[in-house]
């Protein structure tokens, strides 16, 4: 199934004829071969099924599940408990045929969950640990604090005084300049002074922009847009009420464009059920600058780590100057520009 020899124009002609797009976020990509012609294929990104297309004349037959079944073994055999897909709205049952149980649904997209375990387990989970009470008004903030900052730091203080007790959600995805343990682990270590604030990593049930697939949207369609509809209504329909979650406080965007957007539409789509607060940037002490994780990140691959320090809380600081905080910079530094939540 695998052509060492594999020809990426096939692959190419293959995605266009299906309607899909380049994806450029990809792990390993599989062809279905009839003779010399490619008949099929399928890709995949840690364990988000991506790019999968069938030749018309061999629709409705074992193709496609040929396809599926390989890299449902490939993806369990590297250890992963799940699978993921994104697919085109009108495709849900087809999955939902394989196993694949349906998160949430947009007009464009259908985001769907292969587990034994899945969304209700982990949510199950997190409020059994959650230091809360039914009777507490809850909020949450969701970050990737790539690193923690006291900007993350201040939006935590803020929200706070909105509420009795406040989830903080770190993305688990590890794409970041500093890695999913290691943030984790500095939120946690940031906010420990907290009673109120409970720290947990988001699994894959909150989308980044690295996982989210364009390659099947129209070019008109924004998909910044059509990523944050798909987090907003999982988030809505799912974590929130499964939480006892009322409220989410995100910080306002004067530098990203593309996370203002994002706010935009949660605020649009969670309403009425959820209030959305988006709270002002907290400003270093001089110049009026707003604190930036992306500023921090460029400062300390630039090796101004005394710079640094302004925007940084203690444990951050102490972290960045250790061994092994230089060492992961210096490893990690191709991944310098990942987003910010």
């Amino acid at each position: 199934m695998k052509r060492s020899s594999y020809d990426r124009k096939l692959w190419l002609d293959l995605l266009d004829c299906a309607g899909l797009q380049e994806e450029k976020n990809l792990d390993a990509s599989y062809g279905l071969f009839d003779g010399d012609d490619l008949v099929g294929t399928a890709s995949y990104q840690a364990n988000i099924l991506k790019c999968l297309a069938i030749r018309q004349a061999y629709a409705g037959g074992t193709a496609f599940h040929q396809l599926i079944s390989f890299l449902l073994t490939e993806i369990y055999q590297a250890g992963y408990e799940s699978v993921l897909v994104f697919t085109k709205a009108s495709k849900r049952t087809t999955f939902e045929h394989l196993g694949f149980d349906l998160l949430v649904e947009t007009e464009d997209v259908a985001f769907m969950e292969r587990s034994q375990e899945g969304i209700d387990s982990y949510l199950a989970t997190i409020k059994a640990q959650a230091p809360f009470t039914g009777d507490q008004s809850l909020g949450a903030v969701v970050m990737n604090a790539n690193p923690f900052t006291k900007g993350h730091r201040y939006l935590i203080e803020e929200a706070l005084k909105a509420v009795d007790g406040l989830y903080v959600f770190v993305l688990s995805e590890d794409r970041s300049l500093f890695d999913k343990e290691t943030r984790l682990s500095l939120v946690r270590q940031g906010t420990a002074d907290l009673d109120q604030v409970y720290v947990v990593e988001t699994m894959h049930y909150m989308v980044s922009q690295a996982t989210f697939p364009a390659y099947f949207l129209k070019a008109d369609q924004t998909v910044v847009k059509a990523q944050a509809a798909v987090d907003a209504l999982l988030f809505k329909g799912k974590i929130a009420p499964a939480l006892g979650i009322s409220q989410r406080f995100v910080g306002d965007e004067p530098l990203s464009p593309t996370t203002a957007t994002y706010n935009q539409v949660m605020a649009e789509l969670f309403a009425p059920e959820l209030s959305l607060h988006i709270i002002p940037r907290r400003q270093v002490a001089h110049g009026g600058e707003v604190i930036s994780a992306s500023k921090v990140r460029s400062l300390l691959l630039e090796g101004q780590v005394d710079e640094a320090q302004a925007y940084l809380p203690k444990a951050t600081q102490a972290f960045v100057q250790s061994p092994e905080g230089q060492t992961m910079l210096r490893e990690r530094k191709d991944l310098s520009q990942s987003h910010d939540y």
